[in-house]
């Protein structure tokens, strides 16, 4: 058998026709994207930026501050949210003013507040247009229950007068004269208000003026009179 005969029959082998080197294919491979500035930043920035990368990732990695804290909520809207203001951090001295000014306020309430009510809603219905009230009493010397004394009390221009008609008859009626408020130097004795209580076998009798010489303290003073039995009043002596 020839060596033409030879290479005509015999099979061609795989391995003969096997690239010894092969070609090796290029692969893309797909890095993960990275929550770290510093692998970011290495990707984009030049070798001889290491300082910049370094300081950067300080940055981002260091904690927020206080202020920080308070401001980077709004800063993206475009308001700034300043710190709280809490009395707590008032100065001793703010205190002690706003104390004096609520106790200027109460003190003012409880006095000229109190006038103004005693004048404009309480004397007009209560004492009349004589700033004084009306009473029933039992005096004896005619009287009695079924027909009791009146006893009407006026301010005449800030003397204080008692009108008595005894058993509501006006031909036994009397004045019984009071204190004179002008000369006392009672606070505006011509609006002073006068007031009659009976009881115990005596007349009392309170004078009101307009103002408060204390805090829920009308300035104010009174005087008694006495029953005689007889039908007569007559001003205890102190």
């Amino acid at each position: 058998m020839t060596d033409t005969a030879y290479q005509t029959t015999m099979p061609r082998s795989g391995l003969q026709h096997r690239p010894i080197n092969p070609t090796k294919q290029a692969r893309n491979v797909v890095t993960p994207r990275s929550s770290r500035p510093s692998q970011v930043l290495a990707r984009r920035c030049a070798p001889h930026d290491e300082k910049l990368i370094a300081n950067l990732t300080r940055q981002r990695q260091a904690p927020d501050t206080d202020q920080d804290t308070q401001f980077a909520s709004d800063t993206r809207t475009g308001y700034l949210q300043f710190p709280r203001w809490h009395p707590r951090g008032w100065h001793p001295v703010v205190w002690i003013i706003f104390t004096l000014g609520v106790v200027t306020l109460a003190y003012l309430a409880s006095t000229g507040g109190m006038a103004w009510r005693d004048t404009t809603l309480i004397d007009p219905g209560k004492y009349g247009p004589l700033h004084g009230n009306v009473i029933n009493v039992v005096l004896g010397g005619g009287d009695n229950q079924s027909q009791p004394s009146k006893l009407i009390a006026m301010n005449n221009g800030g003397r204080v007068e008692i009108i008595e008609l005894l058993a509501n008859d006006p031909s036994k009626a009397q004045i019984l004269p009071g204190p004179n408020l002008v000369t006392q130097g009672f606070p505006d004795p011509m609006n002073a208000q006068i007031e009659l209580s009976a009881g115990n076998g005596s007349v009392h009798v309170s004078i009101y003026g307009n103002y408060y010489d204390a805090p829920f303290h009308r300035c104010q003073t009174a005087y008694v009179l006495v029953e005689d039995g007889q039908g007569n009043l007559k001003q205890q002596q102190q």
